[in-house]
């Protein structure tokens, strides 16, 4: 049986490794942006805000037709643009929506994500990692059900 300290352990490390992680890709956009000259910012911001117009606007996509079919990531970056707040963005474009709400959302998806890549990758039962995922994911129903 694992112990629950190593647990909170591992799970310490894996958010502080996830912080870092997400630290590194901002301050390498940011270097990216700054490297830009004025034109080149201004042709990338137009070039992004008819993307973001098209799906949230004309078309009125969820958070991931936006991500893969408007822009055509896939779905490695679906944490990364969440993280840079294009979920929040995404979230508070229709009205009557309380945005505390979505930051629940946002919060509880991310751990739901990553409880399941953690539990895709043991080598034993999981089984708490499952009830976690359920407890979150009908967690996340209900405060969708209520917007």
């Amino acid at each position: 049986m694992i112990s629950s300290e190593f647990v909170e352990d591992k799970f310490e490390l894996a958010c502080n490794t996830f912080t870092i992680a997400m630290k590194e890709i901002e301050e390498k956009s940011e270097q990216y942006w700054n490297s830009l000259t004025k034109e080149q910012q201004l042709d990338v911001f137009c070039a992004i805000s008819r993307r973001i117009y098209l799906g949230e606007i004309e078309q009125q996509g969820s958070y991931r037709y936006i991500l893969y079919e408007i822009f055509g990531f896939d779905t490695e970056a679906y944490i990364q643009a969440q993280d840079a707040g294009y979920l929040a963005i995404h979230n508070s474009i229709y009205p009557g929506q309380n945005p505390s709400d979505h930051v629940k959302i946002d919060v509880l998806t991310r751990e739901v994500e990553r409880l399941k890549k953690k539990y895709k990758s043991m080598d034993h039962d999981g089984g708490h990692y499952n009830t976690a995922i359920s407890v979150l994911e009908e967690r996340i129903r209900e405060i969708v059900q209520n917007l």
